[in-house]
């Protein structure tokens, strides 16, 4: 095993690496402990089909006090207002409720389920929610060396997580909590504290030279947005249009952009990622949409190398037996140019949508947010 989990100081549990791990290692995978999936909104159901050992671990898991607490008066609330009389017993297992819904709320992560009708053979996408013991003593930073995403193909369904950066023996090892991974300090910090309950001391958030040097990237590249976008853009990725190539043209009052533009602001996007050290999955969409614009401008040869980088970047953050980068690659190996085409369009396209299954069970691949 190339990682131990052990006390990180003021943070609680963390995860270390044992021994030198090379960028694009998997470095764990992880099938969920709980899953709650979108018709199955009772938590405690669940949690009581899990074993006395599960159960234990499921309560182990660290919670945020705000989250605890705001849980706790909800269960109590709900069980005063029913006015039953409660045993000694049943004091107990109330307690027990409310640590297990706090344990879930604290320590889940959204996934998707594909839900084959077998009466019309159509598959949709619902939401599900699961919680991975281990995965959930990884800790936060902004500018995090390992990244973590669900994966169908593996196991039936595990989240994996796979090193970004090669990561020195002893160092701890780190993923992003934030939506937003070009956010302000400002913002940030506000969000990681009202959501998880505390304040980030990451490389860049603990003040020095790279904070203000990392302050200085995003402020001048939002900037650059605001004048190209809508002001008070709340997504840097949704301005530039990470959903697919057509969404990055498209200006917030409607208006059409230009492709010279449009490709000095994505260029600009991968310069600040990569300045900041941001080489996730993220990344590589951007790469992708470079690559699907420097297409459509005819110049096929930088379209191929950019597409390259796309793949690249991709099967080091998510592994080559993950959908999204099989459909990236399928895409770059079946490329064929001409004049007119936009044939690398897919390589910016959204992940895939959930695969047609007999099994109502199946997960299919959603990045990890």
């Amino acid at each position: 095993m190339s990682f131990e989990v052990r006390q990180a100081g003021i943070k609680g549990f963390g995860i270390f690496a044992r021994h030198r791990i090379a960028r694009g290692s998997r470095i764990l995978s992880e099938r969920p402990l709980l899953l709650v999936k979108h018709n199955e909104i009772n938590i405690l159901g669940a949690a009581s089909r899990l074993s006395k050992a599960e159960l234990d671990t499921l309560l182990a898991l660290s919670v945020n006090k705000a989250k605890r607490d705001s849980v706790w008066n909800l269960v109590d609330v709900l069980f005063q207002s029913a006015q039953l009389p409660l045993s000694k017993k049943g004091r107990r297992s109330i307690r027990q409720k409310r640590d297990i819904l706090a344990c879930f709320y604290n320590n889940n992560f959204a996934l998707s389920v594909s839900l084959s009708h077998r009466d019309d053979g159509v598959t949709t996408t619902a939401a599900a929610r699961g919680v991975f013991p281990t995965i959930a003593r990884l800790n936060h930073s902004c500018i995090p060396n390992a990244q973590g995403n669900f994966n169908r193909n593996v196991d039936e369904g595990s989240f994996t997580i796979h090193a970004l950066r090669e990561i020195a023996a002893g160092e701890e090892i780190t993923v992003s909590y934030l939506h937003d991974e070009l956010a302000s300090h400002e913002e940030r910090q506000h969000w990681l504290h009202q959501v998880y309950g505390f304040w980030c001391q990451c490389g860049i958030c603990s003040g020095g030279d790279e904070a203000h040097r990392s302050h200085r990237r995003r402020e001048r590249l939002r900037d650059e947005l605001s004048r190209a976008f809508a002001p008070n853009t709340p997504l840097l990725s949704d301005s530039l249009g990470l959903s697919g190539p057509s969404n990055v043209a498209g200006a917030g009052d409607g208006a059409k952009m230009d492709f010279e533009k449009s490709q000095r602001l994505v260029n600009l996007t991968i310069e600040t990622y990569e300045q900041e050290g941001l080489v996730g999955a993220e990344l590589a969409s951007l790469y992708g949409v470079a690559a699907s614009l420097a297409d459509s401008a005819g110049d096929h040869g930088e379209a191929m190398r950019l597409g390259a980088r796309s793949m690249e970047l991709e099967r080091d953050a998510t592994g080559e037996d993950s959908p999204l980068y099989q459909m990236r690659r399928r895409s770059f190996e079946n490329l064929q140019f001409d004049q007119a085409g936009s044939s690398l369009s897919r390589f910016a396209a959204a992940p895939p949508k959930a695969q047609s299954s007999e099994d109502d069970n199946a997960l299919s691949y959603a990045p990890w947010t």
